[in-house]
């Protein structure tokens, strides 16, 4: 750092540094308000992201002028995430023009908000490739976002000890969005725990490992049981998914084959679901008795959510749109004596917001990613660990999401974001140079 007449007032380490700090904090703070799933948060959440991002390259430009931004290292998975809220502006000018259906948004207010809400994702993720690009921090960004996780964890342990089910203390809007927040979090300290680098020559040395690694463990244990208290049938079946891909990558990078994997990730995934079903999951167990009836319901609100895709299949209803396009649609067997403000399936939301092709933009992005994610994991054990536990955490939020809203809840999109970010880092390349060659 210098302050002399033509240099740079903060070095381009101490920017990133901050950068990461501002990451975390809003990682943080966003399941607060009701998973900050309210226009409020969005609004507050956008400014702070929008300011940071904007003042990180305002200043680096000044403090490493040869180092373009590293988002553009993503700049095909950014820009295909990016055309949804584009398309959503262009559904609220037709709005605005009084253009006639089926082009114009039902709802002026609502996609802007959401338009607003989704760019500020892109500044988020701006500033995670920022503060993850030295490999030293993005791990320790992974660490924090795995204790950030089990803070909420021990607060939703206690709470239930508290106050029975929790509610009145516990973050986020339902036990499902909990759910998928714990699970992702799970995946990524999995990785973390499984992936630590050798420790040491010593016995001191050995003996803190040992030490640091059992207290390691007994935070995984914390979330695990948080997890089942939430009672989220689908949260606990995509936790298992996403780590039984932890478990199958980091084995058959181990052990080069790819039977053996499969036969030790299913023994480990049944024995851990076993005891932790045993020890914590009676309510679940409970619950899923009564699956069946209440598949019969999300079957019926599904065939009308489709409908609705039928009416606008290239143009949608308007991002953010679906809760008050679906009331033209809302009708028996459907329940009259419920709201129904959300699909409960987030491929279905886009669809219905965004029409067949500007809906699946995002998840085109989210696949792109995971490809390279993918790639970066074979790369070897240094830049793996990220890798792994992002593309676990996708997996968990993927298939929640077939059941769920729990990524329209913008803590969860927040945290899957960071550790996306945080395993895409090895993809860029070391400051001064531009963008790696993407595929």
């Amino acid at each position: 750092m210098t302050r002399t007449g033509r240099g740079p007032l903060v070095s381009a380490d101490r920017l990133d540094r901050l950068a990461a700090a501002l990451v975390l904090l809003v990682v943080a703070l966003a399941p607060l308000p009701a998973g900050s799933n309210r226009p409020l948060p969005w609004m507050v959440w956008a400014a702070v992201l929008g300011l940071g991002y904007a003042l990180h390259l305002a200043v680096m430009v000044r403090a490493q002028p040869n180092r373009p931004p590293r988002l553009l290292a993503h700049g095909m998975v950014v820009v295909l995430a990016l055309a949804a809220p584009a398309f959503g502006l262009v559904q609220v000018a037709a709005a605005s023009t009084g253009m006639a259906a089926p082009l114009a948004t039902v709802s002026s207010s609502a996609t802007a908000l959401g338009v607003v809400r989704m760019v500020s994702y892109a500044a988020f993720f701006g500033l995670v490739a920022e503060a993850a690009g030295d490999p030293g921090r993005a791990r320790r960004m992974a660490w924090a976002l795995v204790a950030i996780v089990a803070g909420y964890a021990l607060w939703l342990v206690a709470a239930q000890a508290w106050q029975g089910a929790g509610e009145g203390w516990a973050p986020f809007v339902n036990r499902n969005s909990r759910a998928t927040f714990l699970g992702m979090g799970l995946c990524v300290g999995l990785v973390l725990v499984l992936d630590r680098p050798t420790a040491p020559a010593g016995k001191t040395a050995r003996l803190q490992r040992m030490a640091w690694g059992l207290a390691l463990w007994l935070g995984l244990v914390l979330v695990s049981v948080a997890l089942l208290q939430t009672r989220s049938r689908l949260g606990f079946a995509a936790t298992l998914a996403g780590l039984a891909v932890v478990k199958f990558v980091l084995r058959r990078r181990i052990t080069g084959r790819f039977w053996r994997a499969m036969a030790e990730t299913g023994a480990a995934l049944a024995l851990a679901a076993g005891i932790g079903l045993a020890g914590f999951g009676g309510d679940l167990v409970e619950r899923g008795v009564f699956m069946q009836a209440n598949a019969g319901t999300r079957a019926e609100l599904y065939a009308q959510v489709i409908g609705m895709i039928g009416d606008r299949p290239w143009t949608g209803f308007g991002l953010d749109g679906f809760p008050l396009a679906f009331q033209g649609y809302h009708a028996p067997p459907v329940s009259p004596s419920r709201s129904w403000d959300q699909a409960h399936d987030s491929y279905l939301t886009l669809w219905a917001e965004l029409g067949l092709v500007a809906g699946s933009l995002p998840l085109l992005a989210l696949l792109i990613a995971a490809l390279r994610l993918r790639r970066i994991a074979r790369a070897g054990p240094e830049a793996a660990a990220g890798a792994v536990g992002a593309l676990g955490a996708m997996t968990v939020a993927a298939l929640h999401s077939l059941g769920d809203f729990s990524l329209e809840i913008e803590a969860n999109t927040l945290f899957l974001l960071a550790v996306i970010g945080v395993g895409l880092a090895p993809g860029t390349v070391p400051d001064g140079g531009g963008p790696q060659r993407k595929t």
